[in-house]
């Protein structure tokens, strides 16, 4: 990470870097929210649901296939999404900080 220029004073650093873990706060809550739907909500779906659980699809059941084909590659891709959004965050506070 760049480092904030501190030769106007101190509080405009301050300012910046409060700025960027507020950004970056907000930012880990929006990809939190989905995640938790999907962690919380499978698992509760399938136990107040217990027939939904005892289906079979080829032989598996309905919540392996659920886990393994939906819920896996979506948090992969929630991931992936979330460390493009912070980088960008990151990029443009580098820029900011290091402009003349």
């Amino acid at each position: 990470m760049a480092e904030v220029p501190r030769e106007d004073g101190a509080p405009l650093a301050s300012v910046y870097l409060r700025t960027l873990l507020h950004i970056n706060l907000a930012t880990s809550l929006a990809y939190l929210a989905p995640f938790l739907v999907v962690a919380v909500g499978l698992p509760l779906m399938f136990w107040l649901k217990p027939s939904v659980a005892g289906i079979r699809v080829i032989g598996l059941p309905l919540s392996w296939m659920v886990l393994g084909l939906a819920c896996y590659p979506g948090l992969a891709v929630l991931g992936y999404l979330y460390m493009r959004s912070a980088e960008t965050t990151e990029e443009e506070f580098s820029d900011l900080v290091e402009r003349p």
